[in-house]
């Protein structure tokens, strides 16, 4: 049962979570003083304003000290994306950028998740505080709300440890939490560097102004590492019309969607790592598989007339799947209506399976993927060899392991709740219209919080599908179980409230009976 003491917890940790919020609403506001876009500073301040407000009131109602345990902690980032996707996107609303809290709320969820889905319907006339704060929740929902909160902290505690691995994220870099998450957001802030200066000098090279490049750089720069799929240009990545471009963009989302661990291994010297991990080996055979696939019958239709633009329209398309980073040079009414439906689903397939663990990315993951397959095999082991043979399945991942039961039932698990979300998530999107293979594709775009699209996650969408996809975005960057144990939670809460109010009622029964026949007498 919930007992008071686990509300107070949740409560209380809630309200320094969305205080964070609050901090990261008014960075906007210098670059709208630079760009003298003064109109939208009160939709930060207000926005910020109410997320300190709400700190404050949870902390207030919830006063607790204590730490937090591993329940606690996964409903409390659970909770934290639905609020956090609210005042995120109530700036976006305010401003006159989008036409309802509701779609404030959708593109507030698809930035902290990485998604890259919009509902704003005029993305080249947004000011530059507003485009940068989209893309700015998609750099740090990359890395993790809860993560870069946890960098914040004078020092680790257990309930931190509970916190971080809650988010999906079991792997240390240290043995601290506390330095571990503070050299992931290092990590971020390094490759968002180099990218933006890699972009910047493409632009320039492309004929934009130096202003123009650098501002599109590091806002590119900020979506393609946290594998989201905002652009600051209704056009995504086609409005740049350059191949250097689109190539810089795809390595820096390979390199977002790589675990950190991984990253700081191989920059600490281990590179013979990339050559034996399980991610690595698995995320190559995949994009090699469904590469081979999408070219192939895009080829066979004739889809685009030379090589090179087939490859540059093909192959982004399914790195940007695969990474779910969710950035296009193909506008989706092109990609809706003329890619044969066999490349649509492999880019489909694609953004289930998604990156690493630990990374910007989200998806299946290829580790689980990875273990899935050397399930497949040793199954197939078991049939050929003697009966008495023993099997024993091993795989590297920064370090040697085996495949435990648990391993194994947590990666079929994990993949079973992603494909029946994904049948359900198709079958609402079937209902208004759509056909099957687009439905699959946008349900997997949300899902796999990816962002590519073939115009069905639009403001002029039911607010059904709106609702449908905030809540496949929230399942997809908490991988699905965290929602379950949070559903399960909020039943238990309801049960025991339930049980209060009859235990009330009986008292106040029985106290009616004795009153009852001395007023009689």
């Amino acid at each position: 049962m919930i007992s008071n003491r686990d509300v107070l917890v949740v409560g209380s940790s809630l309200g320094k979570l969305v205080r964070n919020i609050g901090i990261l609403l008014l960075f906007p506001i210098p670059l709208a003083v630079a760009y003298m876009e003064f109109d939208v500073i009160p939709d930060f301040i207000m926005a910020a304003a109410l997320s300190f407000l709400l700190s404050n009131i949870l902390q207030i109602l919830f006063p607790s000290e204590d730490d937090l345990k591993l329940r606690h902690a996964i409903v409390v980032s659970s909770m934290i994306y639905g609020i956090g996707a609210v005042l995120a996107g109530l700036p976006l609303w305010t401003s006159g950028s989008l036409n309802t809290i509701l779609d404030g709320t959708f593109d507030g969820m698809s930035g902290w998740t990485g998604t890259g889905l919009s509902m704003i319907p005029d993305i080249d006339h947004l000011s530059h505080a507003v485009n940068f704060w989209r893309h700015f929740t998609q750099f740090i929902g990359g890395a993790g709300i809860v993560v870069f909160a946890l960098a914040l902290l004078s020092k680790s505690s257990p309930g931190s440890v509970k916190l971080y691995t809650s988010e999906g994220r079991d792997e240390r870099i240290f043995p601290s939490i506390t330095k571990t998450t503070r050299m992931i957001i290092g990590l971020c802030f390094f490759f968002l560097f180099l990218g933006s200066a890699a972009l910047t000098i493409a632009g320039l090279y492309g004929g934009m102004s130096l202003g123009e490049s650098i501002f599109d750089a590091v806002t590119v720069t900020m979506a393609a590492f946290g594998t989201g799929g905002f652009a600051p240009h209704s056009q995504n990545i086609l409005f740049y019309h350059s191949l250097i471009y689109e190539t810089i963009v795809i390595m820096i989302c390979l390199i977002g969607s790589m675990n950190f661990m991984l990253h700081f291994t191989v920059l600490t010297g281990n590179r013979a790592e990339l050559k034996r991990n399980i991610e690595i080996i698995t995320f190559s055979m995949t994009v090699l598989v469904l590469t081979a696939i999408t070219m192939s019958f895009l080829l066979y239709f004739n889809t685009y007339s030379g090589y090179v633009t087939l490859f540059r329209r093909g192959f982004f398309q399914l790195i940007s799947g695969h990474t779910g980073a969710g950035l296009s040079n193909i506008n989706p009414a092109q990609l809706a209506g003329e890619w044969p439906y066999i490349s649509l689903f492999a880019v489909t397939v694609a953004m289930l399976l998604g990156g690493s663990v630990g990374s910007t990315s989200a998806g299946i993951k290829a580790l689980r993927v990875g273990v899935i397959i050397q399930l497949f095999i040793g199954e197939m082991k078991k049939m050929i060899l003697p009966e008495n043979a023993v099997i024993v399945q091993k795989y590297h991942h920064i370090h040697p392991a085996v495949i435990s039961d648990r391993t194994a039932r947590g990666a079929l698990t994990v993949a079973a709740a992603y494909v029946i979300l994904f049948i359900l998530g198709s079958l609402i999107t079937m209902f208004y219209g759509h056909s099957m293979i687009n439905s699959m594709f946008e349900t997997s775009s949300a899902l796999g919080n990816t962002g590519l699209s073939v115009n069905i996650a639009t403001y002029q969408a039911p607010p059904m599908i709106k609702i449908t996809y905030i809540l496949l975005m929230w399942a997809g960057r908490l991988e699905i179980l965290a929602v379950f144990v949070l559903l399960g939670v909020v039943y238990l809460a309801l049960k025991r409230a339930t049980h209060i109010s009859t235990e009330v009622y009986r008292t106040g029964e029985k106290a009616a009976e004795k009153i009852i026949p001395i007023r009689k007498k």
